[in-house]
């Protein structure tokens, strides 16, 4: 598809596009031009919001077992996170980006904008070593499209099912000349679940050492609490295990492709 070259740069309304789930993408000559929805992250960050709403509603617990100090403390910070979180839902309730790759120039361009916020940024080709299909760890039969860095940073492109993202990066390994690798990514999920099991050790900590509450009510924390680190320690083995064949698996990929090219 050749996009007429009396048309804007950044105008895709009326070009021939190709639109998959959460993204469309357009060919030109030299140009690969791609608009992808983020709007789902503003959702995200609603939900997080009614969930610390929610949250706040500790402050009647606190008044029944006679700690309203510590029901205030909570409802605070509860508040904090929730001004937060609007704040991030307002700027990514419309969220687009545009990523253009430019044949000529060797360089790719990424404009992030919104109602509020307006961000560009330039990778050129040759920071890119591969292009990453990966299998969505949280939501089934989703697939995401990644571009992968010399220095190991991760560019996330778009998602759609397996066929929508091995579709683009089959146009797209033509532009820029490197390989489509499978790889899971498991560093987030990682760094998420190492973090919660942190918290959970001080929670247990200060509820069993500076804590006086109901001899009960102790009891049930501290037994929620252990059940919690045990599952989640199971899970950090785990993700950990595949986060290392993920990336050995990796590095054999890209090379069997130097070794081809």
């Amino acid at each position: 598809m050749v996009v007429p070259s009396n048309q804007e740069e950044n105008s895709y309304e009326n070009y021939p596009q190709v639109i998959h789930h959460n993204f469309k993408f357009e060919l030109s000559e030299n140009k690969i031009k791609i608009l992808v929805d983020e709007s789902e992250s503003g959702t995200f960050y609603f939900v997080a919001m009614i969930f610390f709403l929610l949250d706040t509603l500790d402050i009647l617990i606190s008044l029944y077992i006679n700690l309203l100090l510590l029901g205030i403390v909570s409802v605070i910070i509860d508040f904090i996170i929730i001004g937060s979180l609007a704040y991030a839902y307002r700027n990514y309730k419309d969220l687009k980006v545009k990523w253009i790759f430019d044949e000529s120039k060797k360089t790719i361009k990424i404009n992030r904008f919104s109602s509020k916020i307006n961000e560009m940024n330039f990778i050129g080709y040759s920071r890119v070593e591969s292009i990453i299909l990966s299998k969505s760890l949280y939501v089934s039969d989703r697939y995401l499209l990644s571009l992968y860095s010399i220095r190991g940073e991760r560019y996330k492109l778009c998602y759609g099912t397996e066929d929508d993202c091995i579709h683009l990066a089959s146009h797209l390994t033509d532009y820029i000349r490197v390989p489509v690798i499978r790889m899971n990514f498991y560093r987030n999920p990682l760094i998420i679940l190492i973090t919660i099991f942190i918290g959970s050790s001080i929670g247990l900590i200060i509820i069993y050492f500076f804590i006086e509450v109901i001899l009960i009510l102790n009891y049930i924390l501290i037994i929620i609490l252990k059940t919690v680190m045990i599952l989640i320690g199971l899970k950090i083995i785990s993700l950990t295990r595949n986060y290392i064949i993920a990336k050995n698996q990796y590095l054999n990929d890209l090379i069997k492709f130097r070794k081809i090219i």
